[in-house]
């Protein structure tokens, strides 16, 4: 599951490279993985997927944990 500083890691990482960094690298879990330029499309893709996904646990939580249920 990953966390919104999972996803601010992955957004600086991403400005990073636009912004004419060669390399960046970003942790998950203890592991590091290390990105360059031609990575931003990968970057972007999993930027996305983490939004999604850390976008449903928040609904999730609302219904479940929402009053007068």
């Amino acid at each position: 599951m990953y966390t919104q500083q999972n996803i601010d890691d992955v957004r600086q990482a991403i400005i990073d490279l636009a912004t004419g960094k060669r390399t960046t690298s970003v942790s998950f879990n203890g592991t590091t993985v290390n990105y360059a330029t031609a990575d931003l499309p990968k970057l972007e893709l999993l930027l996305s997927k983490m939004c999604q996904q850390v976008s449903k646990k928040s609904r999730i939580s609302t219904i479940v944990g929402g009053k007068g249920l």
